[in-house]
């Protein structure tokens, strides 16, 4: 996505807020967005903030998730989860373990768009995703398989609606902090493909698209490199003797 588009999207989401906030406010019933990820929620933030509007919740499906729907709610009336239009849906395979980017890919091959699904959370051969409720009986029909796996839906236990992040922690040497350099680390790439990666528009830092591959990078930014996952560049650095860097990257799973 080119970055003309992205602020295009970003435009259509403040407009779409503000048009929520509106409706509230005039026609007295609460208004919900499409899930949102971290970057969007930002956005919605700042037009929220800039209208003082404070009768709101954002929610995923559960405590710690991290795509979120907006929750816009009249006066007098107070926001909460229950009200939100989201579906836990549990699925379960025979034998393999479940990953998220099988979830998600075979999601995506329904032709479901990214909007109306929200986290997707991994227990060995069994996973909840978050749904928007008028997707849920188009993916309960048509999700039969995710990769290899023939899958089934259950209905998920309380303990399963918790998100509990773990990272896979990548060290070594970089010549520089230039973001094409540190996704030229993380992903074993060149330098070159790294920076074709960039100027795709698929690199985010801080939850903002950058496309620029000089961009310097600091300890504790956050890194999301699309069909990679998401990072966190590590504060602790160190130079080695022969003039490169030292660094951690932890990677979320």
């Amino acid at each position: 996505m080119s970055q003309k588009d992205t602020e295009k999207q970003d435009d259509y989401l403040r407009s779409n807020v503000q048009n929520m906030i509106d409706t509230a406010q005039t026609k007295y019933y609460a208004r919900f967005s499409s899930f949102l990820d971290e970057r969007q929620q930002e956005i919605a933030l700042g037009v929220l903030r800039q209208q003082h509007f404070e009768n709101y919740l954002f929610f995923g499906g559960a405590e710690g998730c991290e795509r979120q729907m907006l929750g816009v709610f009249p006066e007098g009336e107070t926001p909460d989860g229950m009200l939100f239009p989201i579906r836990p849906l549990g699925i379960v395979s025979r034998k393999e373990p479940l990953s998220h980017r099988d979830c998600l890919g075979s999601l995506m091959g329904l032709n479901i768009k990214r909007t109306a699904l929200g986290d997707i959370l991994i227990h060995d051969t069994r996973a909840v995703l978050f749904a928007a409720e008028e997707v849920e009986p188009f993916i309960k029909s048509n999700l039969l398989r995710v990769g290899r796996a023939t899958v089934s839906f259950y209905e998920p236990e309380p303990s399963e609606l918790v998100r509990t992040q773990t990272f896979r922690e990548k060290t070594g040497t970089v010549s520089s902090l230039r973001l094409d350099c540190v996704v030229s680390f993380l992903l074993g790439k060149s330098r070159s493909a790294a920076a074709q990666i960039i100027s795709s528009g698929l690199v985010m830092v801080n939850r903002v698209p950058v496309m620029e591959s000089s961009k310097q990078l600091s300890g504790g930014d956050q890194i999301v490199v699309r069909g990679f996952g998401k990072c966190f560049l590590d504060e602790e650095m160190k130079p080695t003797k022969k003039g490169r860097l030292f660094i951690k990257i932890n990677q979320l799973l």
